[in-house]
């Protein structure tokens, strides 16, 4: 496979910017390594995003279901999107590989969805193999990170793509906070989105990216803009940290409700 000096050369300035070893210890070649590591989970493909969220909307709507064929070849674009995940969904000096590895799995089973097929055993192998190279400082050489990476596909209820249509299926059915009553049903609605989506992280900030939020609840992005300047002004959600090009703004739900 060749490689991208470039794109290494920027994994490299990041990682050691992050604190982390480059290369990984036990590592001898760059060979698939590529791409910088940033949070899995904040970055965003507006286009893309959009595209795969009308889709599965509409899939909704028609209840479309099959069953889907495994495939052992993918394209090259596809791959491209994985080797990207990959890097980015990077283990840090900690050691904990439950959030990089989860996330990874949320993004192969996001690809999985677009093509509308699973991936054999043996791409899942790779992605697992290209993943550990870059990590291998804080992984344990005696640990079978394949079977863990099964085990996180297999707990990923939506890919990523899906979380805000389903988070919507949810609220719509949801009476919204105490603190909106008496304001106009959408506004509910968004109330009501990010406490579900809340719900959905735990413990942890949820993302919310405007022009996203917009096309599921079919509001112009610059009305949820200034909705959700109103929800954190009447404390139904608090602006942990606001977004820039490309990532999405966090969020903390803080209703009592």
């Amino acid at each position: 496979m060749k490689i991208d000096m470039n794109v290494v050369d920027a994994l490299k300035q990041e990682f050691k910017k992050r604190g982390l070893d480059w290369p990984a210890k036990g590592v001898s070649t760059l060979k698939d390594v590529s791409l910088k590591r940033v949070n899995c989970t904040e970055e965003t493909d507006e286009s893309e995003e959009l595209d795969e969220i009308k889709e599965i909307k509409e899939r909704e709507e028609t209840g479309e279901s099959q069953e889907l064929e495994e495939i052992d070849q993918i394209p090259t674009g596809i791959w491209e999107k994985i080797r990207k995940a990959i890097l980015t969904c990077a283990v840090g000096s900690d050691g904990n590989i439950n959030r990089p590895l989860f996330d990874l799995a949320r993004e192969v089973r996001r690809c999985e969805e677009r093509l509308r097929r699973t991936f054999s055993p043996r791409i899942l192998k790779t992605i697992i193999e290209q993943w550990q190279s870059p990590n291998l400082t804080n992984l344990k050489p005696d640990k079978d990170y394949l079977i863990e990476f099964l085990d996180k596909l297999s707990l990923v209820r939506f890919p990523a793509g899906m979380v805000l249509v389903k988070a919507f299926k949810r609220a719509n059915n949801q009476p919204p906070p105490s603190r909106l009553k008496g304001f106009p049903r959408g506004f509910q609605l968004l109330g009501c989105l990010c406490r579900e989506l809340q719900r959905q992280a735990g413990t942890e900030p949820f993302f919310a990216d405007g022009r996203s939020v917009a096309k599921v609840l079919d509001i112009p992005h610059e009305t949820i803009a200034s909705w959700m300047r109103a929800l954190c002004r009447l404390r139904v959600v608090y602006l942990v940290k606001r977004g820039v090009t490309g990532r999405a703004s966090r969020y903390r739900y803080i209703a009592p409700d």
